[in-house]
């Protein structure tokens, strides 16, 4: 897999009756998920995700990690 690459995503979970719920939603950059769960609420926290991708799709996620489906 020569033509392939780390890509890190964090997403994002919310504490609900004491369970951590992943939510559908996942950044680029560690300090963005930070941000977001400083806004987002105190139960908020995140989990760092590695993935293989191919170079050519690497960028695609780097730019449109708000949100991105998996």
């Amino acid at each position: 897999m020569a033509n392939c690459v780390k890509l890190e995503l964090f997403q994002i979970y919310v504490e609900k009756n004491g369970e951590q719920i992943a939510m559908d939603m996942y950044f680029a950059k560690e300090k963005e998920a930070i941000k977001y769960c400083k806004l987002a609420s105190s139960n908020c926290t995140y989990k760092k995700l590695e993935f293989d991708v191919y170079k050519s799709a690497l960028k695609y996620y780097q730019d449109h990690s708000y949100g991105v489906m998996h």
